[in-house]
Order: structure tokens, then C-alpha cells, then sequence
């Protein structure tokens, strides 16, 4: 899992692999970039205890929603026939931390 300190004062956690709204992973931001027009402050791994993470996959075309204020997309859009999916928090992810 990492950690997202937002200049919002917001903070996200997410798993590396998790898409943001616009497509990239949560494993790709750094310091200084910016996630739905807010700058990210700073980038750090957490440990992430128990087995399975969750997603939503809410009722819109698009497929995305809020999560400490910035739009954020679901790893369910191609499952769209589920609305709660649970994932190994040990699956691999694509990215690894900066």
C-alpha cells in the first residue's frame, strides 16, 4: 500500500495498482505530481495488515469516484456486474515504489 499526502491536507492510501481517474496507477505518483488538480506532497509505503483490500464500483458511466476529495477510477469497471469485489492484498501490482 502507499500513502498520499495531498497539499488538500487530505491523505489517500491505495494499493500501488489502483487506478486513478485518469488511468494511471496510484504506484506511478510522486512528489509533486499532481491527481485530479491536487498536488501530491509526498509518497511513502505503508504496511497494509490484513488479507484482502476492497473496491466499489459505483453506479455512473464512468465508473470513478471521490476518495479524500479527488476522483479516483475502480479496478471493477470491466466487472461491472459486481458491486463489491475482494482482492489478496498480496496480488502482484504493476508498479513498484519510487
Amino acid at each position: 500500500m502507499i500513502e498520499l499526502r495531498l497539499e488538500s491536507g487530505r491523505t489517500l492510501r491505495m494499493s500501488y495498482g489502483h487506478p486513478a481517474a485518469d488511468g494511471r496507477a496510484f504506484g506511478e505518483f510522486g512528489a509533486g505530481d499532481f491527481i485530479d488538480g491536487v498536488r501530491v506532497l509526498e509518497k511513502r509505503a505503508v504496511s497494509y495488515e490484513q488479507p484482502f483490500t476492497y473496491d466499489i464500483l459505483p453506479a455512473s458511466d464512468s465508473g470513478t469516484y471521490f476518495a479524500a476529495g479527488v476522483l479516483v477510477g475502480s479496478t471493477l469497471a470491466e466487472h461491472s456486474s459486481s458491486s463489491l469485489l475482494s482482492l489478496p492484498a498480496s496480488a502482484p501490482v504493476s508498479s513498484s515504489p519510487r
